[in-house]
C-alpha cells in the first residue's frame, strides 16, 4: 500500500485568507480579543485547536472548557458559511484538483486528508467545494493539537479500511506550509509542497525537492509522489 495524505487550506483549496479573516473575527466577537496574531507559524502548534488553546492560556491563564470551545467553533464556521453565501468565489479549489483523488486511486494510492482545521470547518470546505467525498479518511484538529499526530490518525484510518494490507510501501504528505513539511519529517514520511498561494520560495529555503504550483500537471505530480514515497523511514 502507498498512502498520499492531503492538507486542505492552501493545498486543495484557496481558503487561507477567508479562514484567517473568520478566525480573527471569532476571536474578537467570542473572546473579545483584538489583534490576535495570524502568524500561525509562531504558535506552538499551527492547528486550530492548538492555536485556540494557546490564545486562551495566554489571555485567561487556562485552556478553554468544552462549551467555550464549541461556542468558538460554531461561531467560526457560521462566519465562513455566511461568507460563502455572500461570495462563493472566495472558496476556490486549487487548479487541477478535479478528479485528482479518483485518478490517484486508479494508480493504487490510498488517499486521505489530515488538516489542522477543526472538523466542522474542514467538512464545510469539502462540502462547499465538492473536492472530496466525506467518505475519504479525514483527521482534524479536533483529534490532536499536533499536526504529526493528526497525520498519524489518518494513516491509521486508511489501514483500518484495508485490514488485509500487511505492508506500507510509502507515505507522502502534501501541504502548503512549512509546518506541513516539518510534520512529514517528524513521522517520518515523504513530502510534496504546493505553492499555489503564498511565498514561492518558502520550500526552496529549507531544501524541499518536490514542489508543484498546482495539480494540473498530473504526470509531474504523480512522478513527485513516487519519488517522495521513497523517503527512508
Amino acid at each position: 500500500m502507498k498512502m498520499v495524505i492531503f492538507d486542505i487550506d492552501g493545498t486543495l483549496t484557496n481558503t487561507n485568507t477567508v479562514d484567517e479573516e473568520c478566525f480573527s473575527k471569532t476571536c474578537q466577537e467570542v473572546l473579545g480579543l483584538e489583534g490576535v496574531s495570524t502568524d500561525w507559524g509562531s504558535y506552538k502548534h499551527s492547528t486550530d485547536s492548538g492555536i485556540v488553546d494557546q490564545i486562551f492560556r495566554e489571555a485567561v491563564g487556562r485552556p478553554p472548557n468544552p462549551s467555550e470551545l464549541q461556542r468558538f467553533i460554531a461561531h467560526f464556521v457560521s462566519l465562513m458559511d455566511a461568507v460563502h453565501r455572500k461570495d462563493a468565489r472566495r472558496f476556490q479549489v486549487t487548479r487541477g484538483v478535479e478528479r485528482l483523488f479518483e485518478q490517484l486511486v486508479e494508480r493504487d494510492w490510498s488517499v486521505g486528508i489530515a488538516t489542522g482545521a477543526f472538523r466542522a470547518s474542514a467538512e464545510l470546505k469539502l462540502k462547499l467545494t465538492g473536492i472530496a467525498p466525506l467518505t475519504v479518511p479525514l483527521s482534524t484538529a479536533d483529534e490532536a493539537f499536533d499536526r504529526t499526530e493528526i497525520i498519524r490518525r489518518t494513516m491509521q484510518k486508511i489501514l483500518e479500511a484495508s485490514p488485509k494490507v500487511t505492508e506500507v510501501e510509502g507515505i507522502v504528505y502534501v501541504g502548503d506550509g512549512l509546518w506541513d513539511w516539518k510534520a512529514s519529517r517528524a513521522l517520518p514520511a515523504g513530502f510534496v509542497g504546493v505553492t499555489a498561494y503564498g511565498d514561492l520560495s518558502r520550500f526552496a529555503k529549507v531544501g524541499v525537492q518536490h514542489v508543484v504550483p498546482h495539480f494540473e500537471e498530473r504526470d509531474r505530480f504523480f512522478q513527485y509522489l513516487e519519488e517522495a514515497s521513497q523517503f527512508e523511514r
